[in-house]
């Protein structure tokens, strides 16, 4: 937060909270254009292992973000003003309430994914291929983090497997697998 405020502020800009995500870091700013309200900020950042080793890119949540780009968290999106407040062009408007929308669409979908627990059998809406061949949609979670998986009790095959695949997954009965 505080680069954020030593490199951004000014008469006409002031930050009031960041979070990040991966490489994108996502701030709640006041600016004099807005009279003021909460805007958004969106800060791509860039690491490299040379001597110079950070690179940005700053944009505002009105300049027609990247599907990749819209995991702002849930209480930076909260302290935003409404669209309608901050921006009087409507193109503006449009892409900034799309980028919103996509942003609470990411943040729903990884809240209906429930919070399991080792020992849970877990059972996907899609049979899940693995680099060894093996094809599966119930699996017992064997560890939470990081996530892991085996296909049965007696199984010596564990498996990773993203969040994101995880979608649509229901935590079935105990018992449920072999």
């Amino acid at each position: 937060m505080a680069f954020f405020k030593e490199h951004f502020e000014n008469e006409n800009f002031k930050v009031i909270a960041a979070a990040g995500h991966l490489n994108t870091v996502y701030l709640v700013c006041a600016a004099k254009s807005s009279q003021w309200k909460n805007i958004a900020a969106i800060v791509l950042c860039r690491y490299v292992k040379e001597d110079y080793n950070f690179f940005y890119k700053d944009q505002g949540e009105d300049q027609g973000l990247p599907e990749s780009r819209c995991f702002c968290p849930e209480r930076i999106l909260k302290q935003l003003a409404p669209v309608e407040e901050t921006y009087s062009d409507s193109s503006s408007q449009r892409r900034a309430r799309e980028w919103r929308d996509a942003c609470w669409a990411n943040i729903n979908k990884r809240s209906a994914i429930p919070n399991l627990q080792a020992g849970d059998v877990v059972k996907g809406p899609k049979v899940l291929k693995f680099t060894n061949g093996f094809e599966t949609d119930t699996l017992r979670v064997t560890k939470t983090k990081p996530l892991r998986f085996q296909v049965s009790d007696d199984s010596i095959m564990f498996f990773r497997v993203r969040r994101k695949d995880l979608d649509g997954i229901s935590v079935l009965p105990t018992g449920c697998l072999a």
